[in-house]
């Protein structure tokens, strides 16, 4: 059964209940990950350095530090709230770095877009096109008794970076933007050329996955088998962009 839309009508319209559930997925999420995260355990690196663009609610970040070995996460997420929550929750960590900025091909603002239903902060997604923000919650079945009345969208600039301006190296990219995964990736260039690090990818795309062959890489989708050639499909959310290299000597299972 999908509780789902019910949470969400919940978080929008009691009081408490949305910074309740944050709390819930995040310690959920760590003790039971996402199948497609599971391959982040079989990692042959000691202290990886785990770049998170999208943190959002820290989902991410609490399944990296429970499943790699002693990692170092330098965490992005463009949505002021959602940014000063993770640096509230982790502040104690030092493993741990929050960014609250946007990341693309260029250094400058950024309109970014960032819907609230009724008391509901929308798990603090935010998109450069407004449609991408707020277009989920139309869909069927998104929110138990959806009233459009309910939902606002807010409209701000947020300064924008390249992630090879904050000459990193990191062992894993994990990716998911709302429709700008390719300009962050074009930001990124440098950085993978130098590094190759592995990429989890959301929103893959022929365009990205064409920019993404010419520097090495070719895509892969995690399940029970391992590591099969593909693109993600739903129900999966990522696509790994891995080298011959990653697939050698990176995951201690291959």
């Amino acid at each position: 059964m999908n509780l789902n839309p019910l949470v969400r009508y919940l978080c929008a319209n009691v009081p408490g209940v949305a910074t309740a559930c944050v709390f819930f997925k995040g310690l959920m999420a760590a003790k039971f990950p996402q199948p497609e995260y599971r391959a982040v355990a079989q990692l042959a690196v000691a202290n990886p350095v785990i770049v998170d663009v999208g943190a959002h609610d820290g989902r991410s970040i609490s399944v990296f530090r429970a499943l790699a070995r002693r990692p170092t996460i330098v965490a992005f997420d463009p949505e002021s709230i959602s940014a000063a929550r993770l640096a509230r929750r982790f502040r104690r960590d030092r493993s741990v770095t929050i960014h609250a900025c946007a990341l693309g091909n260029h250094s400058g603002d950024i309109m970014f877009y960032a819907p609230t239903y009724g008391r509901w902060n929308c798990d603090s997604i935010v998109a450069r096109d407004r449609n991408a923000a707020i277009d989920w919650l139309y869909e069927p079945g998104a929110i138990y008794r959806f009233d459009e009345r309910k939902l606002t969208v807010r409209e701000y600039l947020i300064p924008c970076r390249t992630l090879d301006s904050f000459r990193l190296s990191p062992t894993l990219i994990k990716l998911n933007a709302r429709g700008a995964e390719f300009s962050i990736l074009q930001g990124a260039a440098e950085t993978l050329g130098q590094s190759k690090p592995v990429l989890m990818c959301a929103g893959a795309s022929a365009e990205i996955t064409m920019f993404l062959t010419r520097l090495g890489f070719s895509p892969y989708v995690f399940g029970s088998l391992g590591f099969t050639a593909g693109v993600a499909i739903h129900p999966m959310t990522y696509t790994w962009y891995l080298t011959r290299h990653h697939l050698r000597d990176t995951f201690s299972a291959y």
